[in-house]
């Protein structure tokens, strides 16, 4: 509560600055807009402090219109400011609104980086990149989604040049640009390219977590499991030792503590389980498919439709290779299936 009114007082301190500054442009417009859009941005980010979503957009766009006028006087001044401002508001668009609303910000304010970068390349470059990664993840609209590809595809290859002048800042940028680019791939249909990209993202963030484990190792087993669940191109056996690298990260992830990384090392072990339910492996399949079992039982997550889903999908590839095997669970997983199937998501609490 207290953080609360703290909050509201902010908003109405910002709120009396918004008032001055608007009656004071009114007067002397060249002395006080600049400060009025000042103003109408610290009020904006009260506003969303407040979760008041709308009212924030308004004050932000406000700006973003007092902004336009200034630059058109004075480009060299007030071009840079609006290209970042145009960049914000489409941003706070496509997450509270839609991605077609945040389309015509953005593509302004990449429209704008692209005239900075011919004059001063070096200082508005990486501004571009990002803007237009942030196009592509909304032109991911189905009329757009070429579109969305090529922008996509383009901030990746700035990001790429980027980076091989200043690794440390720009391999994270360009592995968030390479992961998005795949998206863009996948929907189109472009597997081998698909592959390619998902290929160099795991390039780069292997290098990412010699340097920073703790940061990008997650990162990393997450996409090795992707691409051994992508089989187009390959045969088996590249698919196989990209998912027990997966694997074995995630296994040494949880075991260090990070308990967040659960699910998703379940979901690698029954994938790579899977992967090995051939007659002769129908053993290490069963181990793996039990050891995924065990993990995903252990998870107590805030949703347990999500844990029922998990388990759910585990038990069907566990009961699977038993019967393969011909055998039948025993002991205590044969326990904790009959208690999973006795129990229903929002009737009781989730069996031990």
């Amino acid at each position: 509560m207290e953080d609360w009114r703290v909050r509201e007082k902010a908003y109405n301190a910002a709120r009396q600055t918004v008032e001055y500054h608007r009656e004071q442009a009114a007067l002397d417009p060249e002395a006080h807009v600049p400060a009025l859009i000042d103003s109408l941005m610290a009020q904006s980010r009260c506003l969303r402090e407040l979760y008041a979503t709308d009212a924030a957009i308004d004050s932000a766009t406000e700006a973003v219109d007092l902004l336009r006028s200034l630059a058109q006087a004075r480009p060299d001044a007030f071009l840079p400011r609006l290209a970042t401002e145009l960049h914000d508001l489409g941003r706070m668009l496509g997450a509270h609104r839609s991605s077609e609303a945040a389309l015509a910000p953005t593509a302004e304010a990449v429209a704008i980086l692209r005239k900075l970068v011919e004059v001063n390349p070096d200082a508005f470059l990486p501004e571009l990149a990002a803007s237009l990664r942030h196009l592509g993840t909304h032109q991911r609209v189905p009329n757009e989604r070429e579109a969305g590809l090529a922008s996509t595809a383009e901030s990746v290859a700035i990001f790429r040049q980027l980076a091989a002048v200043k690794p440390d800042a720009f391999l994270p940028e360009l592995v968030k640009g390479l992961s998005w680019l795949a998206d863009h791939q996948s929907k189109l249909g472009q597997d081998k390219e698909l592959r390619a990209s998902r290929l160099e993202e795991v390039a780069v963030l292997r290098k990412l977590a010699e340097a920073r484990p703790g940061e990008f190792r997650p990162a990393l087993a997450k996409t090795l499991g992707y691409i051994g669940r992508f089989e187009g191109g390959a045969g088996w056996e590249e698919p196989l030792a990209f998912l027990t690298e997966a694997v074995a990260i995630g296994r040494q992830l949880v075991a260090e503590g990070l308990d967040t990384y659960a699910p998703t090392l379940a979901l690698h072990l029954n994938e790579l389980s899977r992967a090995l339910s051939w007659p002769d492996q129908v053993e290490a399949s069963l181990a793996l498919a039990e050891e995924a079992f065990a993990v995903s039982w252990q998870l107590s997550p805030a949703n347990p439709a999500d844990f029922h889903r998990l388990v759910e999908m585990v038990l069907d590839n566990l009961l699977d290779l038993h019967q393969v095997r011909g055998s039948k669970p025993e002991g205590a997983v044969l326990e904790r299936i009959n208690a999973f199937k006795a129990w229903r998501p929002g009737e009781r609490p989730r069996p031990a």
